[in-house]
């Protein structure tokens, strides 16, 4: 009897096992996934345009050459320091006027053509020229003034912009730069984060990323730099859009800004309905996330009336999470 009745606990014990939950993410959300994010954002939409998002909308996004989907966007908390990346205050003419918190530095030589602003794909770009023949060996078009995106020792920043080559050539040009400044609370440049850029015809988003490694740092600037030698011909059009300034080991997704500091609210991905699927409330489960690029993060994820919630944490789009039947 005894034999009996325990082999009919296990007999309706495995037919009552579920595999648990796993989604992978698609063009939407499914019903049972709820995005909390108190400000809006933005994405790259199905036909690679940057597209503004409301509060507490999923945002899906492309690849904007392929506009293959690449998953859904849970980000944490993000501030743009640079204060007018949409180019407020530009007027074209030569030298026109530069957006406001804009200057440029040495170009002795050249001459510098503000040939127009537009949009591109969502993008808001400026389109400036720089031609002549050197006088020195360097001009900067700095993005924000010396004294305003604070930064302390230690901090990791990302900067990044869209960036063509909208006129001319690199001709002569020995490097084309994205940099970020590290300054001392006077002002004066203490380190340089570089990266050395490959331009082409296309608006494509190219970032740089360094730690602070100074005891005396005080805030961090962004700047394009031109670099040649000096007594050569150069003539160049640069079409810059969107230029981000941000802490975090990557570019987060674009913060639009008009005159100050921008900022992106932390989002949370609520799954509900999971005790369909077998999971129990107060259970750890251990779930894992696999983002667009392949890799994959481990959690621990409790469930509590039937749902689990996520924070981000990452810039990574999600492409699926899988939550096994037996917790931890």
């Amino acid at each position: 009897m005894a034999f009996g009745f325990g082999f009919g606990l296990a007999r309706n014990a495995r037919r009552r096992r579920s595999p648990g939950y796993s989604f992978t993410v698609g063009d939407s959300l499914p019903p049972n996934w709820a995005i909390a994010r108190p400000s809006g954002g933005t994405r790259i939409d199905s036909a690679g345009d940057l597209q503004a998002t409301a509060n507490n909308v999923g945002r899906m996004t492309y690849d904007r050459s392929t506009f293959a989907l690449r998953g859904l966007l849970l980000e944490p908390a993000g501030i743009n320091g640079i204060r007018n990346n949409t180019m407020q205050g530009a007027g074209s003419g030569s030298p026109g006027s530069l957006p406001t918190n804009w200057s440029v530095g040495g170009g002795t030589g050249l001459t510098r053509t503000i040939v127009g602003t537009g949009a591109s794909a969502g993008l808001d770009y400026i389109d400036i020229r720089f031609a002549g023949t050197t006088g020195g060996t360097f001009t900067t078009l700095l993005m924000e003034a010396a004294a305003i995106v604070a930064a302390t020792n230690g901090q990791t920043w990302t900067g990044s912009a869209y960036l063509a080559i909208a006129g001319g050539s690199v001709t002569n040009l020995s490097s084309v730069t994205l940099v970020t400044n590290v300054l001392d609370s006077g002002g004066a440049v203490l380190t340089q984060q570089t990266q050395i850029l490959t331009l082409s015809t296309a608006l494509t988003r190219l970032s740089v990323t360094g730690t602070i490694a100074n005891g005396s740092a005080a805030f961090v600037r962004p700047l394009i730099g031109l670099n040649y030698a000096a007594g050569v011909a150069v003539d160049i059009t640069l079409r810059i859009a969107l230029p981000q300034l941000e802490q975090g080991a990557a570019a987060a997704s674009v913060i639009r800004t008009t005159g100050s500091a921008g900022g992106r609210a932390a989002e949370t991905l609520t799954v509900s309905g999971l005790s369909a699927y077998g999971l129990i409330d107060g259970g750890a489960y251990p779930a894992t996330i696999t983002f667009d690029d392949d890799t994959i993060a481990a959690l621990s994820l409790t469930l509590v009336a039937g749902a689990v919630s996520i924070a981000g944490t990452g810039v990574k789009p999600i492409r699926s999470i899988a939550i096994p039947a037996t917790p931890l």
